[in-house]
């Protein structure tokens, strides 16, 4: 068996209360103790598999440490100085590229001394870095002896600068991608991406025949209530076209809720829509997936979105939009339907379409995740990966 590898997986949010504190509610015993929602996890997951060890590092404005989780998982607090807090209590410095450039590159250089003693102290051989179009990458692979790889997770890059990413992306050891479009892109700046998409369970994400699917058709939509991306305005828009007995249900949080219960009361589908709130327990979001007659995804940008792939993979039929992100997933017509992104009227057409042919849709879909992306295929090609950029840097060295 070939040694044992140990990766450091860094989360892109700036501190953990931003994103997970602010953006989904999380406290940081609710985040260790029942949070397993993204692609961090996952990948600690299936390469443990693979006698790799994984462990996700997440800024913090409060204290730092080392956590193991008591279903197997390490978790690194880096805690970060009084130097970023100016960007924290006036947001308005990122609205700009320049601005947030600039507090990218803050917040990389506030966390690299704790950043480089928990490497050391965790024995990393390569560090993850999410989403390279930030000037985080920028400092990081110039900063650090370890290996960088930077790993897509759907940022889109055409708001960020990136006049030094030439440079960024010949440093890095690999760069994994999600999508052909995404690896085209890197390309152009020297970048040598492979595509490694993300990866479900699924043996976790079974259908299960005793669920039954009501009457009434429900509409299920899981993620951040963040409109500008995830546009849960056009899944209410598309309800307002179908049948009364149609009903949406919408889990997750974020700073749009109270924006998008004014639109249901305007569009007069306020009791056809119930929130759920953030869903952290794999189990109930299971069972989410099983009961919904579709699940809505009509995004306008995406990576590999874990809420496609578990869907799927429980044999709900998925109506996204026609991204790149989506549309290499989704066969349009065979394991779910493609929609414009921004078109309400498209969109109730395809739900109603979906709906009626549920167990068609379902039964390709999940053929074709156990085929593609559950962890048992995706987990070795990663761990090669990641051997490989071991084993390229200390060459190099």
């Amino acid at each position: 068996m070939a040694d044992r590898l140990r990766v450091a997986l860094l989360l892109s949010t700036s501190h953990f209360e931003a994103f997970y504190g602010d953006g989904l509610g999380l406290s940081r015993r609710r985040y260790l103790e029942q949070y397993r929602n993204d692609w961090s996890w996952d990948w600690c997951r299936m390469l443990a598999g693979e006698n790799v060890e994984a462990t996700i590092y997440v800024a913090t404005r409060t204290t730092g440490e080392l956590v193991h989780t008591e279903d197997g998982y390490r978790v690194r607090f880096l805690p970060l100085s009084a130097l970023t807090e100016p960007w924290v209590r006036f947001p308005w410095l990122e609205r700009s590229p320049v601005g947030r450039y600039v507090s990218q590159l803050v917040n990389a250089a506030d966390m690299l001394r704790t950043l480089r003693r928990g490497l050391l102290d965790d024995r990393v051989d390569v560090l993850c870095v999410q989403e390279y179009w930030t000037a985080r990458l920028d400092l990081l692979v110039r900063a650090l002896d370890t290996a960088v790889v930077a790993v897509d997770q759907g940022l889109p890059d055409r708001h960020e600068i990136k006049l030094i990413k030439r440079g960024s992306m010949r440093r890095t050891a690999a760069v994994v991608v999600q999508t052909e479009r995404e690896a085209a892109k890197v390309a152009r700046y020297g970048g040598a991406a492979q595509r490694i998409p993300n990866a479900v369970d699924g043996e976790f994400f079974t259908p299960d025949e005793s669920v039954s699917v009501g009457s009434d058709p429900v509409i299920l939509f899981v993620g951040r209530l963040h409109d500008a991306q995830k546009r849960i305005s056009d899944v209410m828009r598309a309800l307002a076209r179908l049948p009364n007995q149609w009903r949406l249900e919408i889990a997750g949080a974020g700073p749009d809720h109270a924006m998008l219960e004014r639109l249901s009361t305007e569009l007069g589908v306020s009791d056809r829509v119930r929130y759920l709130g953030f869903v952290a327990e794999s189990g109930a979001l299971r069972d989410l997936y099983r009961r919904a007659t579709v699940v809505a995804l009509p995004s306008a940008y995406e990576g590999l979105p874990m809420v496609l792939l578990e869907a799927m993979s429980c044999a709900t039929p998925v109506v996204g939009s026609d991204i790149p992100a989506i549309a290499e997933v989704v066969h349009d017509g065979r394991t779910g339907l493609l929609v414009p992104v921004g078109d309400p009227a498209r969109l109730a057409e395809a739900l109603a379409h979906a709906a009626a042919r549920r167990e068609e849709l379902g039964r390709a879909a999940r053929a074709s995740i156990l085929d593609d992306y559950d962890q048992p295929v995706v987990g070795p090609r990663l761990a090669q990966l990641l051997r490989g950029a071991c084993s390229a840097v200390s060459v190099a060295a």
